[in-house]
């Protein structure tokens, strides 16, 4: 039998007193449960504060380790000695750009980047035959050959390219 029900079964026997007292003692009992709520609140606040505090240490703790372990380095750091070896890395590096530079143009001066215009142009026709479309009317006159290029370039042509040529015409 509940608090409660106590009080009514007093009240309806004619017993206020009891009822009286039994009611004081609910009251009573709402408000601890009501204060260990909150005390359990402030419990659990205080914890999350000394956590915080707990962190706030340890992570004081690593920066003044990272500080020595920075002053150690700066120490044993030779400036002078890392400046020239990044002068002679940045000379180095220079070097091999403008190697690289002219090997590539004399790899495109010898596998015959001139004929990339030939096959650009090839690839624009058949595409433009795939659709229906006559080139000459969509982009006009344009050179098949540059200055100083050899009228014989179609024979050059690797036959791997025409088979796929023809490949991409048929389709």
């Amino acid at each position: 039998m509940t608090t409660k029900n106590k009080i009514k079964a007093a009240a309806r026997a004619g017993q206020m007193e009891a009822a009286r007292m039994l009611a004081k003692d609910l009251v009573r009992t709402r408000n601890n449960v009501t204060r260990l709520y909150k005390m359990q609140t402030e419990m659990q606040s205080l914890s999350a504060q000394m956590t915080e505090m707990q962190t706030a240490g340890t992570m004081a703790n690593a920066m003044g380790d990272a500080v020595k372990i920075m002053v150690t380095v700066s120490k044993t750091m030779n400036m002078p000695s890392m400046r020239a070896t990044l002068m002679e890395y940045q000379r180095e590096s220079a070097k091999m750009g403008m190697t690289q530079e002219m090997m590539q143009d004399t790899l495109d001066d010898t596998l015959g980047s001139a004929d990339e215009a030939d096959q650009t142009e090839e690839l624009v026709d058949s595409v433009m035959d795939e659709l229906g479309l006559e080139t000459s009317s969509r982009l006009g006159a344009v050179p098949s050959n540059k200055v100083g290029a050899s009228s014989q370039v179609t024979d050059e042509v690797d036959p791997s390219l025409n088979a796929r040529l023809e490949h991409l015409r048929r389709a």
